[in-house]
Protein backbone atom coordinates (compact mmCIF):
# COMPACT_ATOMS: atom_id res chain seq x y z
CA UNK A 1 0.00 0.00 0.00
CA UNK A 2 3.09 2.34 0.42
CA UNK A 3 4.45 1.34 -2.87
CA UNK A 4 5.02 4.21 -5.40
CA UNK A 5 4.92 3.20 -8.67
CA UNK A 6 5.52 6.68 -10.28
CA UNK A 7 9.21 6.61 -8.45
CA UNK A 8 12.61 6.25 -9.11
CA UNK A 9 12.64 4.03 -5.97
CA UNK A 10 9.05 2.32 -5.72
CA UNK A 11 9.99 1.35 -1.86
CA UNK A 12 11.26 4.61 -0.57
CA UNK A 13 8.01 4.93 1.40
CA UNK A 14 7.69 1.76 2.91
CA UNK A 15 11.72 2.09 3.66
CA UNK A 16 11.16 5.38 5.34
CA UNK A 17 8.84 3.73 7.59
CA UNK A 18 10.99 0.76 8.84
CA UNK A 19 13.55 3.18 9.38
CA UNK A 20 11.33 5.22 11.58
CA UNK A 21 10.28 2.38 13.32
CA UNK A 22 13.90 1.23 13.65
CA UNK A 23 15.04 4.30 15.03
CA UNK A 24 11.52 5.27 17.40
CA UNK A 25 11.99 1.73 19.18
CA UNK A 26 15.59 1.72 18.77
CA UNK A 27 16.45 -0.82 21.69
CA UNK A 28 13.01 -0.78 23.28
CA UNK A 29 10.55 -3.64 23.18
CA UNK A 30 7.85 -3.60 20.02
CA UNK A 31 4.38 -4.06 20.12
CA UNK A 32 1.10 -4.70 17.43
CA UNK A 33 0.25 -1.14 18.28
CA UNK A 34 3.30 0.58 18.52
CA UNK A 35 4.41 -0.93 14.74
CA UNK A 36 0.29 0.66 13.86
CA UNK A 37 0.94 3.96 15.44
CA UNK A 38 3.93 4.06 12.79
CA UNK A 39 2.07 3.17 10.39
CA UNK A 40 -0.23 5.68 10.52
CA UNK A 41 2.36 8.42 10.41
CA UNK A 42 3.46 7.07 6.74
CA UNK A 43 -0.01 6.29 5.32
CA UNK A 44 -1.15 7.60 2.08
CA UNK A 45 -4.71 9.12 1.48
CA UNK A 46 -5.69 5.75 -0.40
CA UNK A 47 -4.51 3.74 3.11
CA UNK A 48 -7.12 5.93 5.37
CA UNK A 49 -10.47 4.24 3.99
CA UNK A 50 -12.50 5.61 6.96
CA UNK A 51 -11.66 9.26 6.37
CA UNK A 52 -10.03 9.35 9.67
CA UNK A 53 -6.18 8.55 9.42
CA UNK A 54 -6.23 5.84 10.77
CA UNK A 55 -4.82 2.37 10.03
CA UNK A 56 -6.99 -0.10 12.33
CA UNK A 57 -9.31 -1.34 9.70
CA UNK A 58 -6.08 -3.08 8.41
CA UNK A 59 -4.78 -4.21 11.53
CA UNK A 60 -7.84 -5.80 12.74
CA UNK A 61 -8.27 -7.27 9.29
CA UNK A 62 -5.00 -8.98 8.58
CA UNK A 63 -2.91 -8.70 11.52
CA UNK A 64 -5.12 -8.68 14.77
CA UNK A 65 -7.59 -11.37 13.23
CA UNK A 66 -5.59 -13.57 11.33
CA UNK A 67 -7.11 -17.23 12.10
CA UNK A 68 -6.81 -20.63 10.58
CA UNK A 69 -9.39 -21.51 7.42
CA UNK A 70 -11.83 -24.45 7.95
CA UNK A 71 -12.43 -26.70 5.54
CA UNK A 72 -15.60 -29.20 5.76
CA UNK A 73 -15.15 -32.06 3.21
CA UNK A 74 -18.06 -34.32 2.72
CA UNK A 75 -17.19 -37.97 1.21
CA UNK A 76 -20.40 -40.52 0.11
CA UNK A 77 -19.02 -43.30 -1.56
CA UNK A 78 -21.40 -44.82 -4.50
CA UNK A 79 -21.65 -48.15 -5.66
CA UNK A 80 -20.66 -48.10 -9.07
CA UNK A 81 -20.75 -51.21 -11.89
CA UNK A 82 -18.75 -54.31 -11.42
CA UNK A 83 -18.41 -54.18 -7.40
CA UNK A 84 -15.97 -50.89 -7.97
CA UNK A 85 -16.69 -47.22 -6.10
CA UNK A 86 -16.88 -44.12 -6.43
CA UNK A 87 -17.12 -40.82 -4.40
CA UNK A 88 -18.40 -37.50 -4.54
CA UNK A 89 -16.74 -34.61 -2.50
CA UNK A 90 -18.05 -31.31 -1.96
Amino acid sequence: MLWDPGSRDPDHRFEAMLQDFEKTLAGKPASTLDFETIVERHMTQGMDLNGNHRIAWFFREYVLGAGSPRYALTYRPQPAARRKWRSWES
